[in-house]
């Protein structure tokens, strides 16, 4: 093709130019399109494994909590439950051994209270029985003492007491009151009576036979009795034997000593009578 001049010529090629430049942008921009398409699928194909592939592990957890667990073949397993049994095992056994301690102490407790009231009430009764030995005591004296001297004042000068009298003393000494000696209580007592039992009922019956004999009334004679009966208790007449020479030198001197002493307090009464008699006239204002 003939072009008249250049300038015809550059005008067709700067129409080709602009001819192919649109040409050629079109197709870049296609490809950068195609490109951006495929980049988008992949983008959405990746998207699409990872939810799929979430979705999987969630549904498999699910199966994992929703399905028993066979603990049978996991070793891991069998040696916590092993731990388990043994922990279980210790517990069971401390709790047994604390158990029984503590029911050891209550039984020891328990005991030990036991014993403690059973000696309060040992002791108690130990307690009652002396001071009913005592009051026994203290009576029987008493009650031989009225016998004796009620015999003496009343019976005639000169007369001894029976057997059978002296039976009632004894009897009536060991039983702490009046008693017969053929009734039930007073064959009973008169079987536990010992030799120095007898032989101080004889001393005292002595004894108050002659301090009446020395001019001594009811108050002298209980006097002398029931300081012979008290001397019945003491231990170093325990083992002691009296014959009739010792009886009758004993009650000769408790006899003695009675009166004297009465005699002693007779006089200490006159002499305070005197001076409070005294006194008084001194203080009698003169006329």
């Amino acid at each position: 093709m003939s072009f008249e001049s250049r300038d015809e010529y550059n005008f067709y090629e700067r129409q080709d130019q602009r001819s192919e430049t649109p040409t050629t942008s079109s197709v870049s921009s296609y490809v950068l399109k195609l490109k951006s398409k495929r980049s988008l699928r992949s983008i959405e194909k990746d998207a699409a494994d990872s939810s799929l592939l979430s979705s999987t592990l969630v549904a498999e957890e699910k199966n994992k909590q929703s399905k028993p667990f066979d603990s049978r073949n996991d070793p891991s397993v069998d040696k916590r439950q092993d731990q388990g049994s043994e922990t279980r095992a210790t517990s069971t056994v401390s709790k047994y051994i604390a158990k029984s301690k503590s029911s050891q102490s209550y039984r020891s407790i328990k005991k030990n209270a036991d014993d403690s009231t059973l000696l309060s009430s040992t002791l108690a009764t130990e307690e009652k029985n002396k001071l009913s030995k005592k009051q026994q005591y203290s009576k029987g004296i008493k009650t031989a003492v009225t016998i004796i001297v009620g015999y003496f004042e009343f019976a005639v000068k000169g007369t001894t007491i029976s057997d059978g009298q002296f039976d009632v003393v004894l009897a009536s000494m060991l039983c702490g009151e009046i008693v017969t000696s053929t009734c039930p209580k007073g064959k009973k007592a008169l079987l536990k009576a010992t030799q120095i039992d007898i032989d101080f009922v004889g001393i005292a019956i002595d004894t108050c036979r002659k301090t009446q004999d020395l001019g001594g009334g009811r108050e002298e004679m209980e006097c002398a009795v029931a300081s012979v009966l008290a001397c019945r208790g003491l231990r170093k007449y325990s083992n002691c034997k009296f014959n009739e020479t010792t009886i009758d030198k004993m009650s000769d001197f408790i006899a003695l000593e009675t009166m004297g002493m009465m005699k002693e307090e007779i006089e200490s009464d006159n002499i305070s009578q005197n001076d409070k008699s005294l006194s008084s006239d001194a203080n009698i204002p003169k006329k």
